[in-house]
């Protein structure tokens, strides 16, 4: 177990990334731009509402997309801890959102660094084999 009371997994499972297929790397950089946005933004909506009144139902959207969006784009880390989130949140209000609220962003940041990272030596990666039509054994 982590900090964030779970079982450890690395911010980015790049072995999930690397077995998608080349047809998707034209578009994975899309995804991945998407992605991020609709974290940041479901982030920004629960900081939003973290000192008022936001109803059960929001929470569970926020954190659903969170879980589904870092999913999608190998974030095993963010995607576990909003899993969690969201059978928490579909049972009560959490009494702990400000926290909540803080590991996500802390998850957030070190996903997104991670993918940032992968995004770009696979870049440098694609743009080696079309150099060198060779290495594309």
């Amino acid at each position: 177990m982590d900090t964030f009371g779970h079982s450890a997994h690395p911010p980015l499972d790049e072995d999930f990334l690397d077995a998608l297929p080349k047809t998707l790397s034209d578009i994975l950089p899309g995804m991945v731009e998407a992605g991020l946005t609709d974290i940041a933004t479901q982030l920004e909506e629960l900081k939003r509402h973290a000192n008022s009144d936001i109803n059960q139902t929001d929470m569970i959207r926020c954190i659903h997309s969170i879980k589904s969006c870092s999913n999608q784009l190998g974030g095993a880390e963010l995607a576990e801890f909003a899993r969690n989130k969201e059978a928490e949140y579909s049972n009560e209000v959490p009494r702990q959102l400000e926290e909540d609220i803080d590991s996500l962003t802390i998850l957030f940041s070190r996903f997104q660094r991670e993918l940032l990272r992968y995004m770009a030596e696979r870049a440098d990666k694609l743009d080696g084999e079309h150099e060198h039509p060779d290495n594309n054994k």
